[in-house]
C-alpha cells in the first residue's frame, strides 16, 4: 500500500516539474480532423455555367444601349409582340451577364445560386427582376439550367444635385437559389475512377507529411478489409488500387463515405497570409523569426538569441543539465525605451508588441514583407 502511495506522489511531482514550455506545446498541438475536410476526389469537379439575361423593373437606373433594347425586343417577339428597337424605353431594363456554379452530382431540379453583373451603362440593379434566362456550358451548346427572379443587392447608390454616395457595387447582384437544373444535367457523367481503374484523392493541403498520414490511415482501412492498398503519387495526390469487386459504383460510394470519416492530425504549415486591402494578417503555426535588426522610420526591431543553462530540479535522478536557446524580441521607438518581448521567436509576439506601440496594419504588412525578403521570416508568404 505504501508503495502505491509513493508512485502516485512521484507522478504528481514529475507532472508539476514539467517546464511551462512543454505544457504550452501540448496545448498548441494540431487538431484532429476528418479526411472529408482535406480530400476531394480527382475528376469530380464543379462546372461553370453562364448566360446573357435581361433585368426589368429598374427605376431609371437602367441600360440605354442598343444591345439592351434589342434584347427586350427579341424577348417580346418570342411572345408574339412585335415592336421596333427605337420604340423601347430603356430606363427600367439592363443587359446582364449571368453566372452559376454547377456542383458535381447535380440532378434535374437541383437549385444553384446565381450572380448577375451589368454589361452596359446601368447605374444600379436595385429592385430589378431577372427574366427567365438560359445557363449554358463553356461551349454554349447545352442548356443545363434556367435562371430568373428578383435580384438581391449588397450595395447602393444615392445622389442629389451636387453629391453622390456609392457603397459596394450596385451593378452586381445575386439570386439565392435562382437557377434550377434542367434534365440535361443527368447526361453529365462523373467518373470516380481514372483510366487505370484507381480511385484518387487530391489533398487540399500541399504537404508530403500530411499526405503520408492520410495515406497511412487509408491503407490501414484497406488492409483491414483486404480489398487493396493506397500509394502516394505526389505531394497532394493519393491513389487507391482496389480489388475489382470494390470498383462497382455502389461498393465504391460506401467505401468513399467510410474513408472520408477517417481522422488524422494534419502537418502544421508555416504560412503568413497578408491582405493589403483590409490590413488583415493571418499567421499559421510554426512561423519563426531568425535573429536580425530591422528599422522602419523611427521604429527599430531586434531579434536576438541567448543561451542559458537549464538545471534539473533536486530529487529527479534522470534529469540532465542542458544548454537551451531562447529568443527575445526588442522593439524600440525613437526617443522611447525598448519594449521587450520574450518567447520562442514567435511572430505573434512581434505583432503584439508592434500593435501595443500603435503601429498600424499597413506598416505591419510592410515589415513582414521586408523580413521575408531578407530571409529572416521563415514561412510561406501569401499576399492578396
Amino acid at each position: 500500500m505504501k508503495r502505491k502511495h509513493l508512485i502516485v506522489c512521484c507522478a504528481v511531482l514529475f507532472a508539476s516539474a514539467l517546464p511551462a514550455q512543454v505544457k504550452q506545446t501540448q496545448i498548441q498541438q494540431q487538431p484532429t480532423i476528418k479526411l472529408r475536410e482535406l480530400l476531394r476526389i480527382q475528376g469530380v469537379r464543379e462546372n461553370r455555367l453562364e448566360g446573357i439575361g435581361l433585368i426589368t423593373g429598374l427605376r431609371g437606373t437602367g441600360d440605354g444601349t442598343v444591345a439592351a433594347r434589342q434584347a427586350l425586343v427579341n424577348y417580346l417577339a418570342r411572345r408574339g409582340l412585335k415592336v421596333r428597337t427605337d420604340a423601347v424605353a430603356s430606363g427600367n431594363i439592363a443587359l446582364v451577364r449571368i453566372e452559376a456554379i454547377l456542383p458535381p452530382f447535380a440532378h434535374h431540379g437541383t437549385r444553384m445560386d446565381v450572380t448577375v453583373s451589368s454589361l452596359g451603362e446601368a447605374t444600379s440593379l436595385r429592385g430589378g427582376t431577372l427574366l427567365t434566362s438560359e445557363l449554358r456550358d463553356e461551349s454554349g451548346r447545352e442548356i443545363f439550367a434556367l435562371a430568373g427572379g428578383p435580384i438581391l443587392l449588397g450595395g447602393f447608390e444615392a445622389k442629389g444635385t451636387n453629391a453622390k454616395v456609392t457603397k459596394n457595387h450596385p451593378t452586381v447582384g445575386i439570386l439565392p437559389g435562382g437557377a434550377i437544373c434542367e434534365p440535361t444535367v443527368e447526361d453529365i457523367e462523373v467518373k470516380l475512377l481514372n483510366d487505370k481503374g484507381e480511385l484518387c484523392f487530391i489533398v487540399n493541403q500541399r504537404s508530403f507529411e500530411t499526405v503520408r498520414r492520410a495515406s497511412k490511415v487509408i491503407n490501414d482501412l484497406l488492409i483491414k478489409k483486404r480489398i487493396g492498398f493506397s500509394r502516394i503519387q505526389d505531394e497532394n495526390l493519393i491513389c487507391l488500387n482496389l480489388d475489382r469487386a470494390w470498383r462497382e459504383r455502389d461498393a465504391l460510394n460506401k467505401l468513399i463515405a467510410e474513408i472520408l470519416e477517417l481522422e488524422i492530425q494534419p502537418s502544421p504549415i508555416a504560412k503568413v497570409v497578408l491582405d493589403e486591402k483590409t490590413g488583415t494578417i493571418i499567421i499559421g503555426q510554426d512561423v519563426r523569426l531568425s535573429p536580425c535588426i530591422i528599422q522602419v522610420a523611427d521604429l527599430t526591431i531586434q531579434v536576438v538569441e541567448d543561451d542559458f543553462v537549464s538545471q534539473p530540479l533536486p530529487g529527479i535522478n534522470n534529469g540532465k543539465t542542458k544548454t537551451v536557446r531562447q529568443t527575445k524580441i526588442d522593439v524600440m521607438v525613437k526617443g522611447n525605451k525598448p519594449k521587450k518581448v520574450g518567447g520562442g521567436a514567435s511572430l505573434n509576439d512581434l505583432l503584439e508588441s508592434l500593435q501595443a506601440l500603435g503601429v498600424d496594419g499597413q506598416k505591419l504588412i510592410t515589415i513582414l514583407h521586408r523580413l521575408h525578403e531578407a530571409g529572416y521570416l521563415h514561412a510561406d508568404l501569401v499576399t492578396r
